[in-house]
C-alpha cells in the first residue's frame, strides 16, 4: 500500500519533501485547537493539553482521509511535527501506538517521545531550547529502541519553520532523508554525524 504521512503543524518545506518521496502528505493547520497559553501560567501542563485535544483531532482527521483514499496504509504512519505538532505527535502515538511506526519531531519539549520497539523516532533538537525532564529518551534506551536524535548547532527552535534559512531547512532535510531512507539498513537510521555544524549566519 502507499505510504501517509499526518503532520500536525505545516513546514512547506517538509511537506513537499515528503510528497516528492511518495508520501500522501496530511496537514493539520491547527494542533492547538484554538487555545492560547497563558504566560502567566506554567507552560507544560497547558501545552500537554493542547496535545491531548490535538491528538484526537488527529484520529478523527486521518479517519476521514482514509475513507477517501482507501489504498493508502493508514495503520502504519508517520508522524511529523515542529514544537507543540511535534507533541502532538507524540501524544498521538502515546494514545494509538498501533497505528504509528515512526515519528519525526523537530524540537517538541513537552509530551515524552515514544520509547516503544515498534515505534521508530527521530527528533532534531535545536541549540536555543531546553526539553521537558523525561521528553527525551535517554542514551540507553536511544540505543534501545534506535531512536535517532539530531543536534543542530547554532539553530533555533522558532526558525526551524518555513521562515527559517535554508541552510537550516536543508540540514533538516537531509536528516529527514537520512532517517527515511530505504536502501539503507536498518530502514530507519541517523546521520553519521549527529551533531550537524553551525549554520552560517545563524546566531
Amino acid at each position: 500500500m502507499d505510504r501517509a504521512v499526518s503532520m500536525p503543524s505545516a513546514n512547506s518545506f517538509v511537506t513537499n519533501h515528503l510528497s516528492r518521496m511518495g508520501y500522501l502528505v496530511v496537514v493539520l493547520r491547527d494542533s492547538s485547537g484554538g487555545a492560547v497559553l497563558d504566560r502567566n501560567a506554567p507552560v507544560s501542563p497547558q501545552v500537554q493539553a493542547m496535545a491531548r485535544a490535538a491528538s484526537r483531532l488527529i484520529s478523527t482527521v486521518i479517519d476521514e482521509a482514509a475513507v477517501r483514499g482507501p489504498r493508502f496504509d493508514w495503520q502504519n504512519l508517520l508522524l511529523v511535527g515542529h514544537s507543540l505538532g511535534g507533541d502532538s505527535s507524540a501524544r498521538f502515538a502515546a494514545d494509538q501506538p498501533n497505528r504509528v511506526s515512526s515519528l519525526i519531531s523537530l524540537d517538541s519539549r513537552r509530551v515524552a517521545l515514544p520509547r516503544a520497539a515498534g515505534i521508530r523516532v527521530l527528533t532534531i533538537r535545536a541549540s536555543d531550547t531546553a526539553a521537558d525532564p523525561g521528553v527525551l529518551p535517554s542514551l540507553e534506551e536511544r540505543s534501545r529502541f534506535g531512536t535517532c536524535m539530531v543536534h543542530i548547532e547554532g539553530s533555533r527552535h522558532n526558525d526551524m519553520q518555513d521562515a527559517g534559512s535554508e541552510q537550516l531547512k536543508a540540514k533538516i532535510v537531509s536528516a529527514i532523508d537520512t532517517f527515511l531512507t530505504p536502501a539503507r539498513q536498518p530502514k530507519y537510521a541517523c546521520d553519521p554525524d549527529s551533531r550537524l555544524q553551525g549554520l552560517p549566519g545563524v546566531t
